[in-house]
């Protein structure tokens, strides 16, 4: 079992990807894409950023471009998408911000009936498998740990300067 502190995280299961949302709640792909991009979300996009202003900006531009500066249309039209895309960029950017930002978060893998790599000790086992400069998803051998052997290789971790 994989686990992760307050944040979405994505895990394979038999070629199947799973999205982990909260402590017992395990969910597919379409139905976190689902719980993502909802349809209002998607009409408010669509006519709010296309239609509204792509559209009315870009024939606004193309006649403050064409008709007042006198340029001609294809110069006219190649300049006034290059201001629009460069305006659009950040735009964008500011949009789907939330639907593709990673954050850095603690990966745990849990395991039950493990022997602890510090004390010996067998039950449930812990091991930090991924955070912030620190990898070890691919682990050959890995070391699993009881909670109280677990706080002390957090403490270890962070002396080392991993935000664990």
């Amino acid at each position: 079992m994989i686990r992760q502190e307050n944040f979405v995280y994505s895990f394979k299961i038999q070629e199947m990807q799973l999205y982990k949302i909260k402590e017992d709640v395990i969910i597919t792909t379409k139905d976190y894409l689902s719980r993502r991009f909802s349809l209002k979300s998607w009409v408010i996009y669509v006519f709010g950023r296309w239609i509204l202003l792509s559209g009315i900006a870009g024939a606004l531009m193309q006649y403050l471009l064409s008709d007042m500066l006198k340029i001609h249309t294809i110069p006219a039209f190649l300049l006034n998408q290059f201001i629009l895309a460069n305006v659009f960029w950040f735009i964008d950017k500011a949009i789907f911000k939330g639907y593709f930002s990673i954050p850095h978060i603690t990966l745990w893998q849990i395991e039950k009936n493990v022997k602890c790599a510090d004390c010996g000790t067998v039950g449930e086992g812990y091991r930090v498998v991924k955070a912030k400069n620190y990898d070890r998803l691919n682990d050959p051998e890995p070391e699993f740990r009881c909670p109280t052997c677990r706080e002390r290789k957090l403490e270890e971790l962070r002396k080392r300067g991993i935000e664990v």
